[in-house]
């Protein structure tokens, strides 16, 4: 059962504030899930065992079966961790990998008995509930700012704390992987750029501007240049959003859209940005406006690249309900 965009809103104001913060864009390859499920609807593994609608069943080491948090995913080869549609399991890099990049990899969860089957006294198996709803959100967040760590040569989105030794960034939340700063590169004031670019990776709109790699120049309601955070992007008539490739834009509903096998995905419209918005670390140089400047040393900059971290969220909310049909 899945309800309205406007319902997906209404909940999604039910989490912690301090969230919303974070909730600048979402990742065109992994769009966040919001599916509100009866708990009926699991996914059969076989005949004694299930997943909650929205996850895969994937085959452990031992032969048994574990659940990946993503619909129609790719079980990897190791038999512990799993992939969104679409990629390829890296297992060298624990990536999960496509033409557009990577993003970090999957860890599979517990089965669950399917209904009606008796429930055994193991640790890790939950009973299953005769009533209510299950809404499982399931967002993958990219962060704005970040935290700079000790050793001058990782950083953390904002809101987290450097685990030096686990080599992750900490929450009460759980555990993400860190990530390695970037060069910076002088600041557009300082030193001469070739005509038309800002480096030798960013995409020319004309003879003057251009946007940073990765991106699509799209035009404003006023015809001047600004970016969208997407390759190949297309670029919606209102002229303050775009969408991701392969989606057109659906404006008076905020969305982008795509048509699979005659059922509609919809995704959240992307704002464009603006050109020339380069966050400054000194006189000298700079990082783009999608990074955030860290020390590498007492005397020299890095970039960390926030808006790359995809920080997945389980969240789960419980409707309980008198009776259920």
């Amino acid at each position: 059962m899945v309800f309205s965009n406007s319902l997906q809103g209404r909940l999604l104001k039910l989490l912690p504030t301090h969230f919303h913060d974070y909730l600048l864009t979402i990742s065109y390859h992994l769009w966040g899930l919001l599916t509100i499920v009866c708990l009926g609807s699991d996914v059969p593994c076989n005949d004694t065992v299930a997943c909650l609608d929205g996850t895969t069943c994937c085959k452990t080491a031992q032969g048994d079966w574990a659940c990946c948090p993503l619909p129609q995913a790719v079980c990897c080869e190791d038999f512990i961790h799993c992939c969104p549609q679409g990629t390829k399991c890296n297992l060298a890099a624990e990536t999960c990998d496509d033409a557009s990049g990577s993003v970090p990899w999957l860890k599979k969860e517990p089965t669950r008995p399917i209904r009606g089957q008796k429930v055994p006294e193991t640790k890790g198996i939950m009973p299953p509930v005769d009533v209510g709803l299950n809404a499982n959100v399931e967002i993958f967040v990219l962060f704005l700012q970040a935290v700079c760590c000790e050793d001058f040569i990782h950083c953390c989105p904002q809101g987290k704390k450097c685990n030096l030794a686990a080599q992750t960034c900490d929450d009460p939340l759980g555990s993400v992987p860190w990530l390695k700063k970037e060069s910076t590169h002088p600041r557009q004031d300082w030193k001469p750029l070739g005509k038309g670019h800002n480096s030798s990776g960013d995409i020319p709109c004309d003879s003057s501007h251009s946007c940073p790699d990765s991106t699509t120049c799209c035009k404003d309601v006023d015809a001047n240049w600004k970016c969208c955070p997407f390759p190949q992007a297309i670029c919606c008539s209102d002229g303050e959003h775009c969408c991701p490739p392969g989606y057109s834009c659906d404006v008076d509903s905020g969305s982008c859209v795509k048509t699979i096998w005659q059922e509609t995905e919809t995704v959240p419209l992307n704002y464009i940005h603006s050109l020339q918005n380069d966050i400054q670390c000194d006189d000298e140089f700079s990082c783009k406006d999608t990074e955030t400047c860290c020390k590498a040393s007492q005397t020299t900059w890095a970039c960390c690249p926030v808006l790359k971290v995809k920080y997945q969220m389980h969240i789960f909310l419980f409707f309980c309900l008198n009776q259920m049909d």
